[in-house]
């Protein structure tokens, strides 16, 4: 009997154009990346897209297979062409049949192992499924279910062991940063007159900002914001109202803003070209009858927030979380 498998070209052409949309979104990103300044955050979306992006190439050149079943054996020739496998009904170690679905379809899968390698037919990449499948599975084993069910929880270890250590590691550094308290911020001052009325907050509360027009220097941005601990620490309503253009003030900068954006006296480093040059944090406001921010509240504040020790020992807990849910879901099932 020959039999050769007819593909649903509507689930190739989705996964073809998917595959050439994401490439070329990460291209237009890694452009944006090649810019001077402010160009992480593009780095980083180009990171990610391109996981995906490669996976994508992966799947519709090497996981988009044919199958060509004739009397003597069995080809399974991938769609780039790179390499085509055979083997014969009875070199079949195991197979099992998994029935898998989402909101939007159903499907089956067929995963056949041999000595060679791991073998995956699809019922939503094939018409002739089940033809398919019966020809594969005409002289093959009975189909030991029995012996794959350790398999997901012998998986599951990686993730309990990388969430360990993240939890470990997490709680080391939360040690030292309690230990280890921030000294305080070295600032220095400069004398400045508004071009405009401070700019005020946008968005909810949580994501405050408010950025000060300075005349002797329009190609900076002064600035504070919700995230570091600023705007909380300012009058911001009295900073509001009580300012205008053409008024006088004093601010307070960290020392290496100073030497990079006013003095000059260094070249930007990569973190400050990739975090966008030119936004410079104000640590301290002041007019000669009233301090409207004061360095020392930024730098309470900084002490009793939690410091990015935080993400390691979530991100460890929800790997140990979700391991022992699944573990627990696979022994049920």
């Amino acid at each position: 009997m020959y039999i050769r498998s007819i593909p649903k070209r509507g689930i190739i052409l989705l996964l073809w154009s998917l595959v050439l949309v994401f490439t070329g979104l990460f291209v237009w990103l890694l452009l944006q990346a090649c810019e001077p300044f402010d160009f992480l955050d593009e780095l980083i979306a180009a990171i990610a897209v391109g996981i995906f992006t490669l996976y994508g190439w992966y799947t519709v050149l090497l996981e988009v297979n044919s199958w060509e079943i004739q009397p003597g054996a069995i080809h399974v020739r991938d769609l780039a062409g790179i390499r085509t496998r055979s083997f014969q009904p009875f070199e079949i170690i195991r197979w099992a049949e998994k029935q898998k679905s989402n909101k939007y379809s159903n499907w089956n899968e067929l995963h056949v192992h041999t000595a060679s390698g791991k073998f995956r037919l699809l019922s939503s990449a094939v018409r002739n499924y089940e033809d398919l499948k019966h020809a594969i599975l005409k002289n093959a084993p009975m189909n030991p279910l029995q012996e794959e069910r350790a398999e997901p929880s012998k998986a599951l270890r990686p993730y309990v062991a990388i969430g360990f250590i993240l939890v470990a590691a997490g709680t080391a550094w939360a040690v030292y940063d309690i230990r280890t308290p921030d000294p305080p911020i070295a600032t220095a001052c400069i004398d400045a007159v508004l071009s405009a009325a401070p700019v005020p907050e946008t968005g909810s509360e949580n994501t405050a900002w408010m950025q000060f027009p300075i005349r002797q220097y329009p190609a900076l941005h002064f600035s504070i914001a919700d995230n570091d601990g600023s705007y909380r620490s300012a009058a911001v309503s009295e900073l509001r109202t009580n300012f205008r253009a053409g008024d006088s003030l004093t601010l307070c900068i960290d020392t290496s803003d100073y030497n990079l954006y006013i003095a000059m006296t260094r070249a930007p480093r990569f973190w400050e070209r990739a975090t966008g040059y030119g936004s410079i944090r104000l640590l301290g406001i002041r007019t000669a009858d009233r301090i409207y921010l004061d360095p020392a509240n930024i730098h309470a504040w900084n002490n009793g927030e939690p410091g990015p020790w935080i993400l390691p020992l979530l991100i460890g807990v929800m790997f140990i979380v979700i391991a022992v849910a699944f573990h627990r879901h696979n022994r049920q099932a």
